[in-house]
């Protein structure tokens, strides 16, 4: 079991940051445009350091992180041990009829962020506890890091996150530098890989999250081809039910435009 006092100390005083430049690129709003939603889009290329959105004001705006929220939980589940293999360990479906219909079945941590299925880890997050998720939270610089308020915290309570942010703790687990055994990272890295084309490799975590006005809508994640590496945040608007799709269909859009694409 580990634990992150410390760690988080010394994050709190020491914010993380960009070493590159900031580059904001207005023309990037005609991909939102097009799929007629709000948002905005965060790229980091790794090799310069550089960041580039769409909108500083909405990459700087913190929202609930919705689903994308089981990036972080399973890596905590995993290097505490409440979890011991993300594809063994079974959680009998015993939580009622789920919104999500691959998640009216038993489900591993694997399947569980696969097909996002929030009563999974709404019981993975009493199985943390409080003390522990919010210690490991602040460990990782993961926004605000309160694990505090209406559970889950990540869709209802206080928890909140920038997409600047996202884009700084996606970079780390790429990286494989966060404060949790390498073990645990490789195994989130592999359970998060959304494609494989070649030398194309997409990872993310979807989430959407109801809240007063527009629903929230997330993709976070990285893509590799051969030597180039993006890593991204989306974060829109859903307005309607439809509006969903877009997540996905703004990341490849953006990842193309900056060369990464099958």
């Amino acid at each position: 079991m580990r634990w992150f006092a410390s760690l988080a100390v010394i994050l709190m005083l020491c914010p993380p940051a960009f070493a590159g430049t900031l580059d904001v690129r207005g023309d990037l709003a005609r991909h939102f445009q097009k799929a007629g939603v709000a948002g905005v889009a965060v790229l980091l290329d790794p090799k310069t350091g550089g960041v580039t959105v769409s909108d500083r004001k909405r990459a700087e705006t913190a929202f609930l992180p919705a689903s994308t929220f089981k990036v972080p939980a399973a890596l905590i589940a995993l290097d505490s041990g409440v979890v011991k293999d993300a594809h063994r360990d079974v959680f009998v479906h015993d939580w009622g009829k789920a919104f999500v219909p691959a998640c009216n079945a038993d489900q591993t941590l694997a399947t569980a962020v696969q097909h996002s299925c929030v009563p999974v880890f709404a019981k993975i997050g009493r199985m943390i506890g409080d003390e522990r998720l919010n210690a490991a939270l602040k460990a990782f610089g993961y926004g605000n890091a309160k694990a505090s308020g209406n559970y889950p915290y990540w869709i209802k309570g206080d928890l909140r996150i920038t997409p600047l942010q996202q884009v700084t703790f996606m970079d780390k687990l790429r990286r494989r530098d966060l404060p949790v055994s390498k073990a645990a990272m490789d195994a989130v890295a592999e359970i998060i890989e959304l494609k494989r084309d070649g030398d194309f490799v997409l990872r993310g975590k979807t989430g959407w999250a109801g809240v007063p006005g527009p629903d929230t809508g997330w993709l976070v994640g990285w893509a590799e081809k051969g030597d180039q590496v993006r890593v991204f945040a989306v974060n829109i608007d859903i307005v309607k039910d439809a509006d969903g799709a877009a997540r996905r269909t703004l990341a490849d859009a953006i990842l193309a435009e900056a060369g990464l694409a099958p």
